[in-house]
Protein backbone atom coordinates (compact mmCIF):
# COMPACT_ATOMS: atom_id res chain seq x y z
CA UNK A 1 0.00 0.00 0.00
CA UNK A 2 1.58 3.27 -1.09
CA UNK A 3 0.84 6.16 1.25
CA UNK A 4 3.01 9.32 1.11
CA UNK A 5 1.64 10.84 4.33
CA UNK A 6 3.87 13.68 5.62
CA UNK A 7 4.17 14.46 9.32
CA UNK A 8 6.04 17.55 10.58
CA UNK A 9 7.83 17.58 13.94
CA UNK A 10 9.62 20.56 15.52
CA UNK A 11 12.39 20.61 18.10
CA UNK A 12 15.40 22.58 19.32
CA UNK A 13 19.00 21.32 19.29
CA UNK A 14 20.09 20.56 22.84
CA UNK A 15 23.65 21.00 24.13
CA UNK A 16 24.14 17.29 24.83
CA UNK A 17 23.49 16.55 21.12
CA UNK A 18 26.62 18.45 20.07
CA UNK A 19 30.23 17.29 19.86
CA UNK A 20 33.48 18.99 20.93
CA UNK A 21 33.34 21.22 17.83
CA UNK A 22 29.87 22.45 18.81
CA UNK A 23 28.16 20.64 15.94
CA UNK A 24 25.33 18.16 16.22
CA UNK A 25 26.66 14.59 16.11
CA UNK A 26 25.44 12.75 13.01
CA UNK A 27 23.65 10.04 14.99
CA UNK A 28 21.17 12.59 16.30
CA UNK A 29 19.62 13.04 12.86
CA UNK A 30 18.36 9.45 13.09
CA UNK A 31 17.13 10.07 16.65
CA UNK A 32 15.19 13.11 15.41
CA UNK A 33 13.63 11.10 12.57
CA UNK A 34 12.67 8.41 15.06
CA UNK A 35 11.24 11.02 17.45
CA UNK A 36 9.09 12.28 14.56
CA UNK A 37 7.86 8.72 13.98
CA UNK A 38 6.94 8.41 17.67
CA UNK A 39 5.16 11.78 17.55
CA UNK A 40 3.22 10.58 14.50
CA UNK A 41 2.11 7.44 16.36
CA UNK A 42 1.05 9.58 19.34
CA UNK A 43 -0.95 11.85 17.03
CA UNK A 44 -2.84 8.92 15.52
CA UNK A 45 -3.19 7.43 19.04
CA UNK A 46 -1.53 4.13 18.16
CA UNK A 47 0.99 2.52 20.54
CA UNK A 48 4.61 2.13 19.33
CA UNK A 49 5.14 -0.65 21.86
CA UNK A 50 2.48 -3.03 23.07
CA UNK A 51 2.91 -5.62 25.84
CA UNK A 52 0.81 -8.77 25.49
CA UNK A 53 1.55 -11.33 28.22
CA UNK A 54 5.11 -12.53 27.47
CA UNK A 55 5.26 -10.78 24.08
CA UNK A 56 6.30 -7.26 23.21
CA UNK A 57 5.05 -5.88 19.90
CA UNK A 58 7.32 -3.28 18.40
CA UNK A 59 9.08 -1.78 15.39
CA UNK A 60 12.82 -2.47 15.09
CA UNK A 61 14.75 -0.74 12.33
CA UNK A 62 16.12 -2.96 9.60
CA UNK A 63 17.68 -0.31 7.34
CA UNK A 64 18.67 3.35 7.66
CA UNK A 65 20.62 5.80 5.51
CA UNK A 66 21.18 9.54 5.41
CA UNK A 67 22.97 12.26 3.49
CA UNK A 68 24.11 15.32 5.43
CA UNK A 69 24.36 18.74 3.82
CA UNK A 70 24.42 21.38 6.61
CA UNK A 71 25.39 21.49 10.29
CA UNK A 72 23.33 22.33 13.35
CA UNK A 73 24.48 24.11 16.51
CA UNK A 74 23.14 24.22 20.05
CA UNK A 75 19.84 26.12 20.34
CA UNK A 76 18.91 26.08 16.65
CA UNK A 77 15.35 25.23 15.71
CA UNK A 78 14.86 22.04 13.70
CA UNK A 79 11.98 20.90 11.48
CA UNK A 80 11.71 17.20 10.68
CA UNK A 81 9.44 16.20 7.81
CA UNK A 82 8.70 12.49 8.02
CA UNK A 83 7.04 10.85 5.04
CA UNK A 84 5.30 7.48 5.25
CA UNK A 85 6.41 6.31 1.82
CA UNK A 86 4.95 2.83 1.84
CA UNK A 87 3.12 0.46 4.15
CA UNK A 88 4.02 -3.09 3.14
CA UNK A 89 2.70 -6.38 4.51
CA UNK A 90 5.06 -6.37 7.52
CA UNK A 91 7.13 -3.18 7.14
CA UNK A 92 6.82 0.59 6.89
CA UNK A 93 9.17 2.61 4.68
CA UNK A 94 9.87 6.18 5.81
CA UNK A 95 11.75 9.08 4.26
CA UNK A 96 12.82 12.14 6.20
CA UNK A 97 14.08 15.65 5.56
CA UNK A 98 15.57 17.74 8.33
CA UNK A 99 15.64 21.52 7.97
CA UNK A 100 17.27 24.35 9.89
CA UNK A 101 14.22 26.52 10.50
CA UNK A 102 15.98 29.91 10.72
CA UNK A 103 16.93 29.87 7.02
CA UNK A 104 14.94 26.84 5.77
CA UNK A 105 18.17 25.04 4.79
CA UNK A 106 17.93 21.30 4.15
CA UNK A 107 20.47 19.84 6.59
CA UNK A 108 19.88 16.14 5.97
CA UNK A 109 17.67 13.70 4.18
CA UNK A 110 17.38 9.97 4.42
CA UNK A 111 15.18 6.97 4.95
CA UNK A 112 14.62 4.05 7.24
CA UNK A 113 12.61 0.84 7.25
CA UNK A 114 10.92 -0.67 10.25
CA UNK A 115 9.29 -4.08 10.66
CA UNK A 116 6.36 -4.97 12.90
CA UNK A 117 7.49 -7.76 15.23
CA UNK A 118 6.59 -9.73 18.31
CA UNK A 119 9.42 -10.42 20.74
CA UNK A 120 8.85 -13.38 23.05
CA UNK A 121 10.57 -12.54 26.33
CA UNK A 122 10.61 -16.19 27.47
CA UNK A 123 12.16 -17.74 24.36
CA UNK A 124 14.03 -14.64 23.15
CA UNK A 125 12.62 -15.18 19.65
CA UNK A 126 11.44 -12.38 17.39
CA UNK A 127 8.78 -12.99 14.76
CA UNK A 128 7.61 -10.56 12.09
CA UNK A 129 3.91 -9.74 12.07
CA UNK A 130 1.49 -8.36 9.54
CA UNK A 131 0.65 -4.69 9.94
CA UNK A 132 -2.79 -4.34 11.53
CA UNK A 133 -5.57 -2.97 9.31
CA UNK A 134 -6.36 -0.35 11.96
CA UNK A 135 -2.86 1.11 11.61
CA UNK A 136 -3.04 0.98 7.82
CA UNK A 137 -6.22 3.03 7.94
CA UNK A 138 -4.71 5.58 10.34
CA UNK A 139 -1.66 6.05 8.11
CA UNK A 140 -3.72 6.38 4.90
Amino acid sequence: MSVMKIFVHHRVVEFHETDAAGLVHFSNYFRWAEAAEHALFREIDYPMMNHQNDRILGWPRVRAQAKYSAPFHNGEKVRVELTVKEVKDRAIEYAFKIFREADDVLAAKGSFSTVHVAFDSKSGEMTSLGIPEELRALLA
